[in-house]
Order: C-alpha cells, then structure tokens, then sequence
C-alpha cells in the first residue's frame, strides 16, 4: 500500500519542478515570427504588383535540347515598379556581419524596398499637351511585428522597435526624399503603398492574408500603368 504522505510529496516535488521550468522558460512569446511576416508580406506585394519581382514560371533545365540548355522562364516584368527584400539580418557570424559590413552592407536598411517610374508633367501644363517626365522613385518599408494585448495567464507583449540604426536609415531616407514608411501588418503594408501610389494608380484590389488564413492565390491584373 503507497503510503499517503509519500504521494502528496511527490506531487509537491513535481509541481515544483513544473514551476522551475516555467519561470526559466519565461512568458510564450506569442509575437508572430519575423520571418513569417516578411513571406505574408512578400506574397502580397507578388499579387499587389505582379511581375515586379519576377517570380520563376519554368525552371531552368541542363539537359539539352538540340544542342543547349533551357534558360529559366520568368513572369512578365511589371510596367512601372519594381520591388525587392533585403535580407539585412539573421543567424551570422561576428566574422560574417564583419564581411559583409566590409562589402557595402548598411546596418538598419529597411526590409523591403520599391522603384516606381512615375510621370511627372512640367510646370504650367495646364492643358495636358506636353509629354510627362518619367520620375525614378525611391520608397523603402520597415517590417516590424505589432504588439500582442495581454490574456489570461500572460503579459502584453510590445510589438517591434526601430534600433537607433534604423532609426538612423529613416532619417536619413526622408531627408533624401526617399519615402520611407512602417508597417507591422499586411493591411498597413497594402495601405502604405496605396496611399504612396493613389496620384497616379489605382492598385488592383486583392485578398489580404492575414494571419493563419489559407488563401493561396490572389492575382491582380499583370499591368496596371499610370497615366
């Protein structure tokens, strides 16, 4: 017969260990990964603005047809943007970070960067005779996760901080009148870029994926050129 005393002491002895283990683990973070934001994020901007980063649509083979090899086939390039993600972080070495600081890499870039060829029409066509002047812009995005409001059981966790670099990059982007801006959803990102673009293109309206939703294709029209 197991003595009463016995079992009361184990379970004290677990419970204890339980508690140990759950104050060294410290609060879940409930944050959605970075990462996993960069690629909801990405997988918009390909239907927001189809071809402005071309993705593949036949690989590229080595074996040879009459005689050569098959190049890869891409989509059809956009008409007036262009977009790309900057991996300026992640798992590196200190002898890593230092190669590539030595390469040219910038601390604090922004996640995602744009170049749009916009018209600009001169001074004093008031009549809309004269041929517009195509304007290289610059727009750069800061990725950065949003806050988690506290539940049963756990804290409120803040969202993602600009470090004093970024911070840095910003400033020093608006004082070139490059548009720099932040989003810490897919809806602030689509919302940004709307509000960038809305004098000169209406952007095709496409189904946001949001958070844990299973949406796996929302393609927009292949051109959607300024006038």
């Amino acid at each position: 017969m197991t003595n009463p005393g016995f079992l009361k002491r184990q379970q004290a002895a677990a419970a204890i260990r339980a508690h140990v283990v759950a104050r060294a683990a410290g609060p879940q973070d409930m944050r959605e990964p970075e990462d996993a934001l960069h690629m909801r994020m990405a997988f918009h901007l390909h239907c927001l603005l189809p071809g402005a980063n071309p993705r593949t649509v036949i690989k590229a083979t080595t074996r040879k047809t009459h005689g050569r090899a098959s190049p890869a086939i891409l989509e059809p390039a956009h008409a007036w943007a262009m977009w790309w993600h900057t991996p300026n972080q992640g798992d590196r070495t200190r002898a890593g970070n230092a190669k590539f600081s030595r390469m040219g890499m910038r601390t604090g870039f922004a996640d995602f960067a744009f170049a749009f060829s916009l018209p600009v029409w001169p001074a004093g066509n008031h009549h809309g005779n004269m041929t517009p002047i195509k304007l290289a812009q610059l727009a750069v995005i800061e990725a950065k996760t949003p806050a988690v409001p506290a539940s049963p059981g756990r804290p409120a966790q803040r969202g993602g901080v600009l470090s004093p670099e970024q911070e840095r990059f910003r400033d020093d982007c608006q004082a070139l009148g490059v548009w720099w801006g932040q989003a810490r959803s897919v809806r602030e990102l689509d919302a940004l870029l709307r509000d960038w673009l809305a004098p000169w293109a209406a952007l095709p309206v496409v189904p946001i994926l949001e958070l844990g939703s299973t949406v796996k294709s929302s393609r927009g029209p292949v051109d959607n050129r300024p006038s």
